[in-house]
């Protein structure tokens, strides 16, 4: 990029932008004014139709560096400044299934009353049939799971679902709408300083800073599976041109490119043994992972709308760049010579799915044999309730180094034949980068007990 230098006189620009006006979407209307959904309309729009912002503005400045009674960098010393923000609320509705109030106790009996299709098969009464390879199962009486068969952890997952508020589907599917947060903020900084040493030598320095946070969500309880991303840079370069002659000068230049993006979870540093997870596997995750990583366990493979996420991951880059060039001018040649490297190092931590990752199905819970159809809803949560997912893991990420080099020279000679014709010829030689990496994965997994004890 090129940015221009500082004058005698100081000058500037600002602008800003603001647009605070938006049309309230549909599905939003239509939850605000469903009577089935509450008639306090107003509390119900004030829930809904959260402040939507979209600000732009910055300004720059650039003038002659002076220190009152110290230094007139006038004709010599010069500076530049801008600044740029970015400001989005942005909010998108959207509608999610989660347990009704009487599902969050294991009574799932209003399910079955809009057929048998909805049925839940008890999977502590799996036995095989007379058919090679099939198994079959007894019905849940009334599709209730007893209190006493209904696993602690999964009492403890579920008040992380949020109670519905609306009625949504005969099946009680599509029963929860919120307003979604996508909150967006972008800072962006940059400065330089010239100094002309004389005629023949000159030199800047440019400092750059980019700030870049969003937010965004889909539920309203930290086992949200939304994202939290501070992506952080930063940038500088030293510029120095020295001419020997009118017909020979050097530039020779140095910039370093910083990057830092964290991508992180609302849960992250989330305590595991609050659900009752036994401290021996989190110790064993600890102890071979990173513990910045670990979340509320990951709830996937469900009707459900799940919850929480992976961990997020971790990356550092680092660019290194120096080059130079020589300008030769000779008669009708224009020659130029020159040569560039650069070091490139980036280092990684994919955190994978520190936390427990668990798969509801229904694998155990259907019937009346193994491969029936399952039911179009219930089953899959009723797994969880009986300690029975289809399955789960946990991944334990090694850190990611990799470096690279790149080396190049080149020749170019802009030849002036005549006034009308301009020849241009060009060599250019370079090392093909090489990118070696160490990366190491172990993977805990199995059915619901493995998840509940180191493998």
């Amino acid at each position: 990029m090129s940015i221009k230098t500082g004058t005698n006189t100081l000058h500037g620009t600002a602008y800003h932008y603001d647009s605070r006006w938006r049309a309230v979407p549909w599905h939003t209307n239509k939850y605000i004014y469903d009577p089935t959904t509450g008639t306090d309309f107003e509390a119900k729009k004030k829930l809904m139709i959260e402040g939507w912002l979209h600000q732009h503005w910055g300004k720059s400045l650039s003038g002659p560096v002076r220190l009152p009674k110290i230094y007139d960098g006038r004709s010599r010393t010069f500076w530049t400044f801008a600044y740029e923000g970015l400001y989005i609320r942005r909010n998108l509705s959207g509608t999610y299934t989660v347990p009704t109030l009487s599902q969050r106790k294991g009574d799932f009996s209003d399910l079955l009353k809009l057929g048998s299709k909805y049925q839940i098969y008890d999977p502590a009464t799996t036995r095989p049939t007379t058919q090679a390879g099939r198994f079959t199962r007894d019905p849940l009486v009334r599709n209730l799971i007893p209190a006493s068969r209904i696993d602690p952890i999964a009492l403890k997952i579920v008040p992380y679902w949020p109670e519905p508020n609306q009625p949504g589907t005969a099946d009680f599917q599509q029963n929860y709408f919120r307003t979604r947060n996508i909150n967006r903020d972008n800072r962006n900084m940059i400065g330089r300083l010239d100094h002309n040493f004389g005629e023949n030598h000159r030199v800047f320095f440019r400092l750059n800073n980019a700030q870049h946070d969003n937010k965004s969500d889909e539920l309203p309880t930290i086992a949200t599976g939304g994202d939290i991303l501070d992506r952080t840079g930063y940038g500088l370069a030293l510029d120095d041109v020295y001419v020997f002659s009118p017909q020979l000068l050097l530039n020779l230049r140095y910039g370093l490119t910083y990057q830092q993006p964290i991508n992180s979870r609302f849960s992250q540093g989330f305590d595991l043994a609050s659900l009752g997870f036994p401290q021996s596997l989190i110790d064993e995750i600890k102890r071979k992972n990173d513990p910045a990583g670990i979340a509320f366990p990951q709830i996937t493979g469900t009707t459900y709308t799940g919850l929480s996420n992976n961990g997020g991951n971790s990356t550092t880059t680092y660019y290194h760049t120096f080059g130079g060039t020589l300008t030769n001018i000779r008669g009708g040649h224009s020659m130029k010579f020159g040569g560039e490297y650069r070091l490139m190092r980036e280092n990684d931590y994919g955190y994978g799915n520190v936390a427990p990752q668990i798969n509801l199905g229904t694998n155990y819970t259907r019937g009346p044999l193994d491969n029936s159809t399952a039911a179009p809803i219930g089953q899959d949560l009723a797994s969880l309730f009986f300690g029975r997912p289809s399955g789960g893991q946990i991944t334990i990420n090694a850190s990611r180094a990799e470096q690279s080099g790149y080396t190049a020279f080149f020749f170019h000679d802009d030849w002036r034949l005549t006034r009308k014709l301009t020849v241009n010829l060009g060599l250019r030689w370079r090392t093909t980068p090489r990118r070696p990496s160490r990366r190491c994965r172990w993977r805990i997994s199995g059915p619901w007990a493995d998840c509940c004890s180191p493998a």
